[in-house]
């Protein structure tokens, strides 16, 4: 069973603070190590707060050293045989960057169920076309969302060309589309915007704010779900 020294634990508190994290967030543990590629029966593990992204070193028989990580970039794991122990510090600050990316990294589906807390429900209400007078005030929500996208200066000009074609196509689909069907399409689009635009969660709160007061104005017989 491989015992870190403190030298090299060194290193690695190191890369991990040149890295911007703080060593508080992370923690050792020695676990089996078959679940990370390795033939030991016990592996150190650093593992990152209460999650199950982790760096994992063993020894190896042909060549030093194994290092097994989550997350890995494009990949959820990835195992690297080390020549010596330098390489396993690239590995490691490899698998910083991933770390990074995967823990800023917006969730839409998870963005916008908390930014938007309510949303249309659905089940057992007719689906009945808007009236002129419901379609109108649909628009303005729609016109007060663009709008509120627009000034958070999240979208370029393209950006802003293209989802202003957008907010005019789910307008006119209130004439075209019965209130249920329109609701359920309206929610997959607003998803599409929060991983388009890749917003901070300050706008997904703003974004999803907005979306919510564009399902409220279609709430003539719908009933509102709370999350």
């Amino acid at each position: 069973m491989l015992q870190l020294g403190n030298a090299q634990k060194q290193d690695i508190g190191r890369c991990l603070t040149q890295a911007g994290f703080d060593l508080r967030d992370f923690k050792w543990q020695y676990r089996d190590g078959q679940a990370y590629g390795s033939t030991e029966s016990q592996v150190p593990v650093l593992v990152y707060r209460d999650t199950n992204f982790v760096f994992a070193i063993s020894e190896d028989p042909w060549v030093a050293f194994l290092a097994y990580w989550i997350p890995a970039g494009d990949r959820h794991s990835a195992l690297a045989k080390c020549r010596n122990w330098g390489e396993v510090l690239t590995w490691l600050q490899r698998w910083t960057l991933a770390l990074h990316q995967e823990i800023n990294a917006v969730d839409p589906w998870a963005a916008l169920a908390s930014a938007a807390p309510k949303q249309i429900a659905p089940i057992d209400v007719p689906n009945a076309a808007f009236t002129p007078a419901e379609r109108e005030r649909i628009g303005v929500a729609l016109d007060r969302m663009r709008d509120e996208i627009f000034h958070l200066g999240v979208a370029d000009k393209e950006q802003q060309r293209v989802l202003a074609a957008a907010f005019a196509d789910q307008r006119e689909k209130t004439g075209r589309f019965p209130r249920v069907d329109w609701a359920n399409q309206f929610v997959g689009w607003v998803l599409g915007i929060f991983t388009t635009l890749a917003l901070s969660p300050e706008a997904q709160q703003i974004v999803g704010a907005a979306a919510t007061a564009v399902m409220r104005a279609a709430q003539h017989g719908l009933p509102l779900l709370s999350h």
